[in-house]
C-alpha cells in the first residue's frame, strides 16, 4: 500500500497511515505525519518501558523479572523498527530526495558505524553523527523543498 499524505493530518491519521504503510517504503508523509508518528511511537515505547518495569519489580525472581524487561523491549523495538524505517523513507521522499539520496543519507551513517567499530576511527563516528543530524534537519524541512535542488540527490 502506497501512503500518499498531503495538507493537514493529525494525530490519529498519522498512527493509522503509520501502521497501514508497515511496509510501504513507496510515497510520501508530510512533516506533521512524521512527527504525530514519532509521537505516538515515543509513547509506545513509554507504555512498553512501564510495562517492563512492573514486570521486574512485580516479580520475586530478579532474572525472571529482568527476562521480562528485556524481552518486552526486544519486541517493541523489533515491531517498531521495520515501519519506522519505511516512514522516515516517506519522509525523505517528501522532502524531495530521489533514491540515490535516500541511499546516501540512510546507508552511510551505518557503513561508518560499522567501519568506526572494527577499524576505531574516531572520525568516522563524527561523520556519522553529523549525517543524523543532517536526517533530522531534513525531517524539519516543509514538502518538496528540495525537489531541483542538486539533481544527483533530489527529485526534478
Amino acid at each position: 500500500m502506497v501512503i500518499k499524505q498531503s495538507g493537514k493530518v493529525g494525530f490519529w491519521q498519522a498512527i493509522k497511515d503509520f501502521w497501514k504503510g508497515y511496509v510501504s517504503f513507496q510515497g510520501t508523509t508530510t512533516r506533521a505525519g512524521y512527527w504525530w508518528a514519532c509521537l505516538g511511537n515515543y509513547l509506545l515505547i513509554i507504555a512498553a518501558v512501564i510495562i517492563s518495569f512492573i514486570a521486574l519489580f512485580a516479580s520475586n525472581d530478579w532474572v525472571k523479572g529482568s527476562l521480562i524487561f528485556i524481552l518486552v523491549l526486544l519486541l517493541c523495538g523489533l515491531v517498531l523498527i521495520l515501519p519506522s524505517l519505511a516512514l522516515l523513507t516517506r519522509r525523505f521522499r517528501d522532502v524531495g530526495l530521489n533514491l540515490t539520496g535516500l541511499l546516501v543519507v540512510m546507508i552511510t551513517p551505518f557503513v561508518f558505524n560499522f567501519m568506526a567499530s572494527f577499524f576505531h576511527i574516531n572520525f568516522l563516528i563524527g561523520m556519522a553523527t553529523i549525517i543524523g543530524i543532517f536526517q533530522f534537519i531534513l525531517t524539519l524541512l516543509p514538502s518538496n523543498a528540495l525537489v531541483g535542488k542538486w539533481s544527483l540527490f533530489c527529485r526534478d
